[in-house]
Formats: structure tokens, sequence, C-alpha cells
């Protein structure tokens, strides 16, 4: 017994017609019949009684439909669960990208802020930076990939 054929079951027994299940299923009408017998195979059961207006269950098809339909319903919430979680651990880890970015986006703001206050024809004098970007020259933008050396420049 596999979840298709299980489904395929319900759904035959909600419809009580192949004809519906398989419209309902999106499957052909050969597809549903040899799912239910498979089923009816792998159970030793008989799960329907077939008659000329429809299918209509069994004692133990009443009690397939039973259970599957608690199993169904208890899937669900687990389902609903996991989704849940996952949702939570998602929001925490936007959380702390967010906190990352804030981080980064204030030192990065912190070091233009130092970079623009700083003298750096005095810096480059005192031998403190050994390698200077000529885009660090005064009144020309920062760029971030320098920061690190520029960085320990201000530091020493």
């Amino acid at each position: 017994m596999d979840i298709y054929q299980l489904r395929t079951f319900v759904a035959v027994a909600r419809e009580r017609s192949i004809t519906r299940a398989s419209e309902v299923l999106h499957l052909s009408q050969p597809a549903v019949s040899a799912r239910i017998k498979a089923l009816e195979d792998a159970l030793g059961l008989t799960l329907f009684e077939r008659t000329p207006r429809g299918m209509t269950l069994t004692h133990e098809g009443e009690r397939l439909l039973v259970k599957a339909e608690e199993d169904s319903v208890a899937r669900a919430l687990e389902t609903q669960k996991l989704e849940t979680l996952r949702i939570e651990e998602l929001n925490q880890k936007l959380s702390d990208l967010q906190v990352v970015a804030s981080t980064n986006q204030q030192i990065f703001e912190t070091l233009q802020k130092k970079i623009k206050e700083a003298d750096l024809s005095a810096l480059i004098r005192s031998n403190n930076i050994r390698l200077v970007d000529k885009a660090l020259l005064p009144g020309a933008p920062i760029r971030p990939i320098v920061m690190n050396s520029i960085l320990l420049a201000l530091i020493v």
C-alpha cells in the first residue's frame, strides 16, 4: 500500500464513483481502477461494492476510510507544525542577517567618517600606510574593498 493508492481510495470513497474520483485526481479511470485493485490485493480485502449506481464502501472499506482520514489529519497537523518551525527558523535567520547587515553598515559608516577626517598625507609620511589606493585621496569615493588596510592604518 502506498500513499497514492490511499489517496485514490479516499477520493473514490468520497465521490462514490471512479469516474468522478478520476476527475478529482486528474487521472484516467483505468489508473484509478488499477490503484483500487492493487490496494485491495495488497490488503487482501474488498473495500468497495461495485453497483450500477456507483461504489459503496464495505465494512472493511469504512474502517480503512476512518483510519485514512485520521492519518490524513495527523499528517496535516504534523506538516503544519513543521512549516511553523521552518518559518520561525527562517525568521530567526532573517533577524540575524539584519543584525549583521546593520552592524556592517555601522562599521562601514564609521570607517568612512574616520577616513574623511583622517589626514592621509600625514599617515603616508609617517609610513603607517604602506599601500594607498589612489581612490582614497581626499574627495575620492571610498571603496569598501580597501577598508581593511585603512582600518589597520588608522588603528596603528
